[in-house]
């Protein structure tokens, strides 16, 4: 469990690194090109995302410092990941969407980004059953 835990905390330094950098995107786009930003996701929104992440990260450098798992910050993570990911699909979607239409590129973006947030949900749980 303890390669399962440092493999999480390397996902979630990941994630919270992609989402500052859309944060950063975003808040670009804003000033730069104000029009074509109008119906994307803000940059305050992609903002909150990233201290979100920036939290769980943090709960989960707790538990790496020890290499040990706390099920309670464990719990809390999986329920917060939960919204989490949904809000971040919704955010993609709507910045992949042209005129309501999802564009192919944007599916295939959604497709990759369900599936790496499904694995790192599968390491949450697994790092959450196993803990006492």
């Amino acid at each position: 469990m303890k390669l399962l835990l440092l493999d999480t905390h390397e996902a979630f330094i990941q994630l919270h690194r992609d989402t500052g950098n859309q944060a950063w995107t975003a808040q670009w786009l804003a000033r730069t090109a104000p029009t074509h930003a109008q119906g994307h996701t803000s940059p305050e929104e992609w903002l909150s995302l990233y201290h979100d992440v920036g939290d769980i990260e943090r709960n989960i450098d707790q538990m790496v410092g020890v290499l040990r798992l706390n099920r309670s910050v464990l719990f809390a993570v999986y329920h917060r990941m939960l919204t989490i990911q949904d809000i971040w699909l919704e955010c993609r979607a709507r910045d992949f969407s042209r005129d309501g239409e999802l564009t192919q590129q944007g599916e295939q973006i959604l497709q990759d980004e369900q599936a790496l947030f499904a694995s790192l949900m599968l390491k949450v749980k697994r790092m959450l059953v196993a803990a006492r």
